[in-house]
């Protein structure tokens, strides 16, 4: 079916204008993490990204064939309530870990709670680490002693940050009775929703927020690590499946092929999954005539040379990618 609507879709294709790609450096992606506090909520989870950081913006066109293959990396990571991928103008491509709607968070409570422990646990033993406790158990310490427990909370991020808190440093028991308290915190942090009947007061939700954000959404903590490592995974596989290296493109370019569909036969034994914007692109901005066109002999060198279609290359990793580009400037 796929392969049928590859054809069909080829032989509706017309020549486009031409358009002068970026020729620079690759284009490469990095992870980019921006607070959003927002006005009313309880806690604020920070926007994490994936963005390409091309030395010219990547067109729509090439942008296009690459979040293709990072969708489809996204369904076959059932993850797609969790990352959306999207063209952005003048910047290029966005891959981002979606925290909206709150509520969708809540399989993620008793992983992060059980983290929030193991970090505490990463403490010393002394003052600070004592009133960290008393306000996870829902206690309104004094100015002084409040001071004491937000440095607890930033302790906690740096020992996530240095060696994921493997190292335990105090013994302070969560009992059965305590243990609830830490599923309630980490349920405050990622919902920003609580209930006052069962743990905690209003006063003690903003000491405990503020304490356990450095943990939970600082730029070392657990929710910037875990999306921007989920995040180069989905990128870097979702590439490595579906976009051509440099080369397989040169497998593809300088070879005068029988016809169009041989040069679509071909693409696709090099990348299995390589994406149908990729073909449609080729053949729009190199085929013309009709449908007679495609059968005639083809030379994706000969297009590139007459300025109708231009490489894109991509850094993903340690990887050379390309891409092609045919949209207007």
């Amino acid at each position: 079916m796929r392969q049928r609507r590859l054809f069909l879709a080829a032989f509706a294709m017309i020549a486009l204008p031409t358009f002068v790609a970026n020729a620079g450096e690759p284009i490469r992606f990095s992870i980019a993490f921006t607070p959003l506090p927002i006005a009313g909520e309880l806690t604020s989870i920070p926007r994490v990204e994936a963005i390409s950081s091309p030395g010219s913006p990547l067109s729509e066109g090439a942008a296009t064939q690459v979040i293709a293959t990072i969708n489809a990396q996204i369904r076959a990571r059932h993850v797609e309530d969790s990352y959306a991928a999207r063209f952005v103008a003048y910047s290029g491509i966005r891959v981002e870990a979606l925290s909206q709607p709150r509520a969708k968070l809540v399989s993620l409570i008793d992983g992060y709670a059980d983290s929030l422990e193991r970090c505490f646990h990463a403490l010393p033993e002394g003052e600070d680490t004592d009133h960290l406790y008393l306000v996870i158990r829902s206690s309104l310490p004094s100015v002084d002693d409040a001071a004491k427990s937000k440095r607890a909370g930033q302790a906690m991020a740096d020992a996530f940050a240095r060696d994921r808190c493997v190292e335990a440093h105090n013994t302070i028991p969560f009992s059965e009775e305590a243990r609830p308290y830490l599923r309630a915190a980490a349920e405050v942090m990622l919902t920003g929703t609580f209930d006052r009947h069962l743990f905690f007061s209003d006063e003690q939700v903003v000491l405990l927020t503020d304490h356990l954000h450095p943990l939970f959404f600082g730029p070392k903590g657990l929710w910037v690590t875990e999306k921007g490592s989920e995040l180069r995974a989905i990128v870097t596989d979702g590439s490595r499946e579906g976009v051509l290296t440099d080369a397989d493109f040169m497998k593809l370019e300088p070879v005068e092929f029988r016809t169009f569909f041989d040069f679509y036969a071909k693409a696709f034994s090099l990348k299995t999954s390589l994406p149908v914007e990729f073909i449609e692109t080729v053949a729009a901005r190199c085929v013309a005539g009709g449908r007679e066109a495609f059968f005639q002999p083809f030379q994706m060198k000969r297009c590139m040379d007459a300025k109708n279609l231009h490489r894109v290359s991509l850094r993903v990793g340690d990887q050379d990618y390309v891409v092609v580009s045919g949209d207007d400037a």
